[in-house]
């Protein structure tokens, strides 16, 4: 079954529509056409027994319609609060700087001992000390061997 429902542009926002479109989307085909007067004509056509009906499926539809509208009120409405909270989340979690360096970020004395100890390991060790075989080509490997055994 084929219904149409005229949508005012003034009440529920073309991202409101899209989104209601694509939620119910699942349950109906959905086509849009933009009509005279700013507003749209949204063509439901059901795609299972569950919304056969002309009123359950024009029903549905601007409840998902509702829904959107709401949830966008709610966001923009919340919007100031949202970046807020995400700056103060950012900013926290920068390195504090030090006062005296002219605000170069310091890091905290055991981490800075924890770097050095890590790069003298680093520099101390032999490259050539190899007990896992990583340094190995993968043409010399025992891996390589066994793959070509295999095919």
């Amino acid at each position: 079954m084929k219904t149409q429902i005229k949508i005012d542009l003034r009440v529920y926002p073309l991202e409101c529509v899209y989104a209601a479109a694509y939620t119910f989307s699942r349950d109906a085909f959905v086509r849009l056409k933009k009509a005279r007067g700013g507003s749209l004509v949204a063509g439901l056509e059901a795609k299972n027994e569950k919304l056969r009906a002309e009123r359950d499926l024009l029903g549905e539809f601007q409840n998902e319609l509702l829904h959107h509208a709401f949830r966008l009120k709610v966001a923009s409405a919340n919007q100031a609060l949202r970046e807020r909270i995400v700056l103060q989340a950012l900013v926290s979690a920068q390195p504090r700087a030090a006062e005296s360096s002219g605000g170069a970020p310091v890091l905290d004395a055991e981490l800075e001992k924890e770097i050095e100890k890590l790069l003298k390991e680093a520099e101390n060790e032999n490259y050539k000390d190899d007990p896992l075989g990583i340094a190995v080509p993968w043409g010399k490997s025992k891996n390589a061997k066994q793959a070509k055994r295999k095919v």
